[in-house]
């Protein structure tokens, strides 16, 4: 299958989109990876096979979709500018096992974020610099569970997803990726390997489920964790008395739940592994009866 326009050429995408009459739209966080070689990487990280379902979300013009197709995935791509949605349909349209979502992409998963038999093998993006760490944390949060995902994201938040307790980078962010999913950094992009160049540097992030716990209740899980990073200065104690867990059960019960878990209210949010934060999230769902 040939390419429909030069992906690798900065020079040739500018004049394909002034001759059709599209602009990338910097609320949108456009910007095309013009390195075959990275889009190649970035494939290989998927581990998808022929007839694997996959998930890409901002296809833009079609570029990596042109290499999940060419693998025989099944693809279901997730585009919310109206111009490249219209060149998507014109370059893949045609193709049997290419369907094509139109709109915001978090719009579109609100539908089906608690239908576990809507998920994909795979979830494939090359995600905007400022809603990436949104998207993510929506589909980690939600009942969707692919056997794999790989992004490329802003340097900065593909190292607070892969962060280690006691580090700076280390945030609730940190605890919501790492709940259910292993996440390894597989190698940096420099701007030069985009078009338009960004300004910043880019990582590429791959994520694999682990089933090494199952919060008992997901919703005071995840509810910890934010309640947890109220403040970073805070000991826990003091955050945890303070959330959106005591509104629901009471102060005095938030405080009871931690001294239950064995866990020292002295520590701060940014010490605590992912099985700390399971262990408290149990106590907690056991308080919240």
């Amino acid at each position: 299958m040939e390419y429909p326009i030069n992906y690798d050429s900065p020079a040739e995408l500018r004049e394909f989109l002034e001759s059709a009459n599209l602009s990338m739209k910097k609320r949108f966080g456009q910007n095309f990876l013009v390195n075959k070689g990275g889009r190649e990487k970035i494939i290989s990280f998927l581990r998808f096979s022929a007839d694997d379902s996959v998930w890409e979300i901002g296809p833009g013009l079609g570029a990596m979709t042109w290499h999940l197709l060419e693998g025989g995935a099944d693809v279901r791509a997730f585009e919310i500018d109206h111009g490249f949605i219209g060149q998507l349909k014109e370059f893949y349209g045609e193709i049997p096992n290419f369907s094509l979502t139109e709109g915001d992409f978090l719009k579109n998963f609100k539908k089906m974020r608690d239908d576990a038999s809507a998920s994909p093998d795979y979830i494939l993006g090359n995600l905007p610099y400022v809603s990436g760490s949104v998207m993510i944390a929506e589909i980690v949060r939600s009942a969707i569970k692919p056997s794999g995902m790989v992004f490329t994201l802003q340097k900065e938040v593909g190292h607070r997803m892969a962060a280690e307790p006691g580090g700076k980078e280390y945030s609730g962010f940190s605890l919501v990726c790492q709940s259910k999913y292993d996440v390894f950094l597989r190698g940096e992009l420099k701007p030069g390997s985009f078009y338009p160049r960004p300004a910043v540097q880019s990582v590429i992030v791959e994520m694999r489920p682990h089933n090494r716990f199952e919060p008992e209740d997901a919703n005071i899980y995840y509810d910890l964790i934010d309640d947890l990073f109220l403040s970073r200065r805070k000991k826990i104690s003091n955050n945890l008395v303070s959330g959106k867990l005591a509104s629901k059960i009471g102060k005095q019960a938030a405080s009871e739940a931690l001294k239950s878990s064995g866990i020292d209210g002295g520590r701060r949010a940014e010490t605590l592994s992912v099985a700390d934060v399971e262990l408290l999230s149990r106590t907690f769902a056991e308080f919240a009866k």
